[in-house]
Parts: C-alpha cells; sequence; structure tokens
C-alpha cells in the first residue's frame, strides 16, 4: 500500500508520503515494514494502525 501527497520526489519514484508492506510484498509472515512516515504519520497514526491489524490478520 502506498499512500501519497504532491511533494518533491526523485525522478521516477512513486509520490508516496509512505509505504507499508505486509507479508504479500516481502513473503515474511507476520513481518511489516513502515517507511517514510513522519509528520503526516501522526495524523493518519489510526488509520496506519487499521491498516496494520488488516495486514497481520
Amino acid at each position: 500500500m502506498i499512500w501519497g501527497s504532491a511533494q518533491d520526489r526523485r525522478e521516477g519514484e512513486k509520490d508516496a508520503d509512505f509505504v507499508i508492506q505486509g507479508p504479500a510484498e516481502h513473503g515474511i509472515a507476520g513481518l511489516v515494514s513502515l517507511f517514510g512516515i513522519e509528520s503526516p504519520g501522526l495524523t493518519a497514526c489510526l488509520a496506519i494502525a487499521d491498516e496494520l491489524l488488516d495486514l497481520l490478520r
């Protein structure tokens, strides 16, 4: 899952505020990786938690 906004990115990169990768992306059961969660993550923390629960079920 990639959540994004209009921020400057390097050419060829997807626009994303943060990235959540679960077992479907990396094949390791029970592991969820979170990348790029900065200030928007505080506002979105409850939605992120819901997504994490869905990935781990």
